[in-house]
């Protein structure tokens, strides 16, 4: 009985272990204040810089609801990486979640999956979901390639992301219904 309930002691502790060495999907949040603007009225901004910021919103957009606002948008993925690179040109798609109370509103951008192109010379390469660890945690060619790839995917998200939520936080400083036209 003891050797029994040593052996499940011992599988849960290493079942929390594994559990806890788990890496998280990148993410990027952050809650704005915006003081006496209503919930609406920061729906409407967004709307508006949807509409401006993407190719086709319509398409982009894909759930809105009184206070929430969910796209699933892509970013071109041009690795700066010569060597292989063919292989994992692409997009990475991701998901951005824009919520509203009044004089307030959070973004998440989450999710980020990146799919290669299918070459016929090629064989396609996907990473699949991005995720916050710092080496690469798939094997498709050498390690030192993986790991440039990775990173390269990583700095891309970065930047995009930098750009994309600069703009966002400029666009919700603005009345929807600006008349100085």
């Amino acid at each position: 009985m003891k050797k029994l309930i040593f052996i499940l002691v011992t599988l849960i502790v290493i079942f929390i272990e594994v559990k806890s060495q788990e890496h998280q999907k990148l993410e990027y949040s952050r809650v704005i204040e915006v003081t006496d603007v209503d919930s609406l009225e920061l729906k409407n901004r967004c709307q508006n810089w949807f509409a401006i910021s993407f190719r086709n919103s319509e398409i982009v957009l894909r759930t809105s609801s009184e206070n929430k606002l969910i796209a699933k948008p892509a970013i071109v993925y041009e690795p700066k990486i010569l060597v292989g690179s063919d292989q994992v040109k692409g997009a990475i798609y991701y998901t951005l979640t824009v919520e509203f109370k009044n004089g307030k509103y959070r973004y998440i951008v989450s999710d980020f999956i990146h799919e290669g192109n299918r070459f016929a010379n090629y064989k396609q390469i996907d990473f699949g979901l991005i995720t916050n660890e710092e080496i690469c945690p798939y094997k498709f060619q050498t390690k030192n390639w993986d790991n440039k790839i990775w990173n390269d995917l990583k700095n891309t998200i970065s930047s995009h992301i930098s750009s994309l939520t600069a703009s966002l936080e400029t666009r919700m400083q603005t009345s929807s219904n600006d008349e100085n036209w």
